[in-house]
């Protein structure tokens, strides 16, 4: 087994990821990812979103806890309303907005604060 080289090298005066390190990496893990498609993780940033990528794979995934909560609590009443909304739509006009950003829906708790 070879010495690792070293994880970081400057290249004109800026610190970058050494290629030759990478290279090592993969060697390690038996090579660099089949196909780095299938690692990507998609931005769900509204309920239509979420239902696509249910139908998409088949099975159901959960929104966590924060995220369900935080959804409840838009569409209470005096939350919605102050916001000039009706409580059905408040969720989805701020999906919208949220993905015409592509802010994942996961961040619509930060907006509480």
């Amino acid at each position: 087994m070879s010495p690792p080289p070293k994880k970081y090298t400057k290249v004109n005066g800026v610190m970058k990821l050494n290629p030759e390190f990478k290279k090592w990496q993969d060697a390690q893990k038996g090579g660099p990812p089949s196909d780095p498609q299938n690692l990507q993780l998609p931005v769900v940033s509204s309920m239509e979103d979420h239902m696509q990528l249910n139908e998409d794979l088949k099975q159901e995934i959960p929104l966590s806890e924060s995220t369900n909560a935080t959804i409840e609590m838009m569409q209470e009443p005096e939350i919605s309303l102050e916001a000039g909304m009706q409580p059905d739509v408040m969720v989805d006009e701020l999906g919208n907005v949220l993905a015409k950003y592509e802010v994942p829906i996961g961040l619509m708790n930060k907006l509480m604060m």
